[in-house]
C-alpha cells in the first residue's frame, strides 16, 4: 500500500514537471498505441496508462479487447476523448488462430474463407457486453496464412463489432468437423497497425525519462490525433473560419477552401490549412450540392477538438463595433475646444469640492430606491369586472362630455346572474 501511494505521488510530480510544449500539447489532445497483453482488461490497461502519466489527465480507451485477446488498444488522451465514436467504427483486422476437431482437406479451408467473405449474420455470444440480437456485419477479407493438421492460421479484416470468435466457430461448422477459436491478436484499428505500438513497460520507462528531463522518447509514443481520421471525407477550411467553428458556429461555404467527395448526412473530419483537426461534423449538404465560396451552411460540428483561441478570430462582434465607437466617440469629446472651455475655471479660484455633491447625490438616489422599493412591496390590489366597467363608462363619458355624471354604485362582490342548465317551460297560472 505504501509504494502505490508513492507511486501515485511520482506520477502526479511527472505531470506537472513537464514543460515540454509540444509534449504537453500531444498529452491534451493525442493517442498512444498500447500492445495489449493477454491476462487484463481494456479497462484496467487504460487506468494503468493514466496512473503512468498522472493522474489529472483525461484518458479513455476506443474498442474493447477481451482479456485473453492481445494487439492494438488505442488510447485517447485529453480532448481526443472527444472522438470515440470514430474510433469504435473504425475498420478491424485480426490474427486468428482456429483449431478444427477433425481433418479436412485445405481446399475446405479455403472454400470456407471465400464462403464468410462479405456481409454475414452474426449474433453476439452470450459472454458479451452487447444485446444478444441478431445482426450483420461486413467481412472484408479472410486470408488463409498457414494450415498445418488441425490448425489454421488466418487474417481477418472486418468491420468494427465483429465477433471473431463466432466467425471461427460458424466457419468452422461449414466445413462439417467443428471447431472453436484458439488464439486472437488485433493488428489493425483504422490506420494505426503494431508497429506504431507501444508496450506499458516502455512506457513507463519514457516517463520516468520525461520526469528527468528528457522527452523525446514519450514524444515519439504520442500520436497526433490526426492519424485517426484517415477513413473520414476531409474538409479544409480557411484560417478565418476556424475560431468560429471552435466556437461551435454552423460551416459555411464561404469558409471551405478543399473537400473530399461525400454525401449527405456523412461523418466529416474538418480540419485546417496546415493539417490540423478542427473537428467531427455531420455533412449538412452533399458536396456536390454547393461550390467553394458559396453561401449557405454545409457541415454541423459534433465534436470539437482544437481548442478554442488557437487562431485569431476572423469576424468583429457588433457590441464591439459599438464599444469602439462610443470610445472614440469620448476621446472626441473630451478632447473638443468647447467641454474643455465649459470644464476649464480660473487658475487662483479654489478647486472644487466634488465629496459633498456626490455624498448628496448618493442620499438621494438611495431615498429614491428605498421608495420605489415601498411601492413595489406593495400588496396586489385586486381590481374586479363591476369596478373596471365603471372606470371605462366615466373615462368614456369624460371624453364626450368633459363631465362625470353620478351612477349607481355596483357592490365589489356582484356577479352577473348565469342560468345553467335546461329549465322546463311553465305556464301562468291565473
Amino acid at each position: 500500500m505504501q509504494e502505490n501511494k508513492l507511486s501515485k505521488v511520482s506520477n502526479k510530480k511527472m505531470n506537472h514537471s513537464i514543460t515540454d510544449p509540444e509534449l504537453k500539447k500531444l498529452l491534451d489532445c493525442g493517442i498512444i498505441a498500447i500492445d495489449k497483453p493477454q491476462g487484463p482488461s481494456s479497462h484496467q490497461v487504460t487506468a494503468w496508462v493514466k496512473e503512468i502519466l498522472g493522474g489529472d489527465i483525461k484518458i479513455g480507451h476506443g474498442g474493447t479487447l477481451d482479456p485473453m485477446v492481445s494487439g492494438v488498444l488505442i488510447i485517447m488522451l485529453g480532448r481526443a476523448v472527444r472522438l470515440a465514436p470514430v474510433i469504435l467504427k473504425h475498420r478491424k483486422e485480426y490474427i486468428a488462430v482456429l483449431r478444427l476437431h477433425d481433418d479436412v482437406s485445405k481446399e475446405d479451408v479455403l472454400r470456407a474463407a471465400d464462403e464468410f467473405t462479405g456481409r454475414i449474420y452474426q449474433r453476439p455470444p452470450r459472454k458479451s457486453a452487447v444485446r444478444r440480437q441478431l445482426r450483420i456485419r461486413r467481412i472484408y477479407e479472410i486470408e488463409i496464412l498457414d494450415f498445418k493438421e488441425r490448425l489454421v492460421l488466418m487474417r481477418v479484416a472486418c468491420e468494427a463489432g465483429t465477433y471473431v470468435r463466432s466467425l471461427c466457430t460458424h466457419m468452422a461448422l461449414s466445413m462439417g468437423v467443428g471447431g472453436q477459436m484458439e488464439e486472437l491478436r488485433r493488428s489493425r484499428s483504422g490506420s494505426v497497425v503494431l508497429s506504431d505500438t507501444c508496450t506499458l513497460h516502455d512506457l513507463k520507462d519514457a516517463a520516468v525519462f520525461a520526469s528527468e528531463g528528457d522527452t523525446e522518447e514519450l514524444k515519439k509514443m504520442i500520436l497526433p490525433v490526426e492519424r485517426l481520421i484517415s477513413e473520414i471525407p476531409i474538409v479544409k477550411i480557411l484560417d478565418s473560419a476556424v475560431e468560429a467553428v471552435c466556437s461551435g458556429a454552423l460551416l459555411a461555404g464561404v469558409g471551405v477552401s478543399a473537400r473530399e467527395s461525400y454525401k449527405r448526412d456523412a461523418r466529416v473530419a474538418v480540419i485546417t490549412e496546415k493539417g490540423e483537426l478542427v473537428c467531427i461534423g455531420k455533412a449538412l449538404v452533399s458536396s456536390e450540392e454547393y461550390k467553394l465560396g458559396d453561401t449557405g451552411l454545409v457541415v454541423a460540428p459534433q465534436a470539437v477538438v482544437m481548442k478554442r483561441g488557437t487562431y485569431e478570430k476572423g469576424w468583429v462582434s457588433k457590441n464591439s463595433k459599438k464599444s469602439k465607437n462610443s470610445k472614440k466617440s469620448y476621446d472626441e469629446r473630451s478632447n473638443s475646444p468647447l467641454i474643455d472651455s465649459k470644464l476649464t475655471h480660473n487658475e487662483t479660484s479654489e478647486p472644487i469640492d466634488t465629496s459633498k455633491k456626490i455624498k448628496d447625490r448618493n442620499i438621494s438616489s438611495g431615498r429614491e430606491s428605498n421608495r420605489r422599493n415601498k411601492q413595489d412591496n406593495r400588496p396586489f390590489k385586486r381590481i374586479t369586472r363591476a369596478e373596471k366597467q365603471r372606470a371605462d363608462t366615466k373615462s368614456a363619458e369624460k371624453k364626450r362630455t368633459g363631465k362625470i355624471s353620478k351612477t349607481k354604485t355596483i357592490p365589489d362582490n356582484a356577479v352577473p346572474k348565469v342560468r345553467s342548465g335546461f329549465q322546463p317551460y311553465k305556464k301562468n297560472k291565473k
